[in-house]
């Protein structure tokens, strides 16, 4: 999957890293990536390049409903008060999308 993302992939990499650094934002894990012990390595490691698998907090659950509700079953969980996130969607949409929560 990696390969198949190449260089457009590596770019996006450069601007959340950028956003990250800039912002001391933290990162979690919702692609599918997540489900297996293997995904997460390669997923970790090629982060790990860009310094910013220190800055994951964690990995929404899998919970067999829509992405959107195993996002926000995380949130909740983590009860605590967040301004906006960031949701990147790594394929389909190589956009960031700035959703606000309070406010």
């Amino acid at each position: 999957m990696w390969e198949y993302c190449g260089i457009f992939f590596s770019k996006i990499l450069k601007n959340l890293q950028k956003l990250v650094f800039k912002t001391n934002s933290k990162l979690v894990i919702s692609s599918t990536w997540r489900k297996d012990v293997e995904g997460k390595t390669i997923l970790l490691k090629k982060l790990h390049e860009y310094g910013l698998d220190n800055f994951v907090i964690g990995y929404t659950p899998i919970l067999n409903c829509s992405r959107g509700n195993e996002i926000k079953s995380f949130i909740n969980a983590l009860n605590v008060n967040i301004n906006f996130i960031i949701i990147f969607q790594e394929l389909q949409f190589p956009l960031l999308c700035q959703v606000h929560l309070n406010g």
